[in-house]
């Protein structure tokens, strides 16, 4: 399908949208220097509008594949190490690239899988990636491990594809309810994208 039609078929339902609690959460994290780069396969702008609201336009580089060349993003990546940076792995709205077919998702350059792979062998959040996404998937079972991975599980019962990758790279899991970091006696969702930012970014702060 051109990426004309594509345009026309997700922005009815990925324009018009405010970023969730979570994003926010997400952007105060990265503002704190805690996170300092997001490798996202969304096509919506909701990462990029909560950070610009808290980050000077001047601090933060959003990299689309697509637009660059997949050597050129590892390039600008290896000397943003610590700055504020999104990567859209599979396109964006705005500049009307949509990779979906498996084809145009499957591999990345080896310049940009070698920089995705460091990007990953420290500490890392996989928040809300599913099984479809092979490019991805790749990189994590792959990367040398320095620091930890955590895994933010939603869903009981994962993609059985998801789960084997998970173990192999020995991930740990984030998943079901546990104590509010605001008041012990309350449970909270965990694995949920808003809940996990929030008390991530709350625990951090006290």
């Amino acid at each position: 399908i051109p990426y004309i039609q594509r345009y026309n078929i997700f922005h009815p339902f990925l324009s018009n949208r405010e970023p969730s609690i979570g994003y926010a959460h997400l952007a105060q994290l990265v503002k704190d220097g805690l996170i300092s780069t997001i490798l996202t396969t969304n096509w919506d702008p909701l990462a990029e509008t909560a950070l610009a609201r808290v980050i000077p336009a001047e601090s933060l580089k959003v990299l689309i594949r697509g637009e660059l060349h997949d050597d050129t993003i590892a390039d600008i990546l290896s000397w943003r190490r610590g700055f504020p940076t999104v990567v859209k792995l599979h396109g964006d709205l705005q500049s009307r690239r949509f990779h979906l077919a498996r084809s145009e998702t499957r591999r990345f350059s080896d310049k940009l899988n070698e920089e995705l792979r460091r990007c990953m062998s420290g500490y890392a959040y996989l928040v809300g990636q599913m099984a479809q996404d092979v490019d991805v998937l790749s990189v994590i079972l792959n990367a040398r491990r320095d620091g930890s991975l955590y895994y933010v599980k939603y869903h009981d019962e994962p993609h059985t594809q998801l789960q084997q990758i998970i173990t192999n790279a020995d991930a740990q899991v984030i998943t079901h309810e546990a104590p509010s970091v605001v008041a012990s006696e309350e449970k909270v969702n965990i694995g949920d994208f808003d809940v996990f930012f929030s008390q991530l970014n709350l625990a951090v702060q006290q």
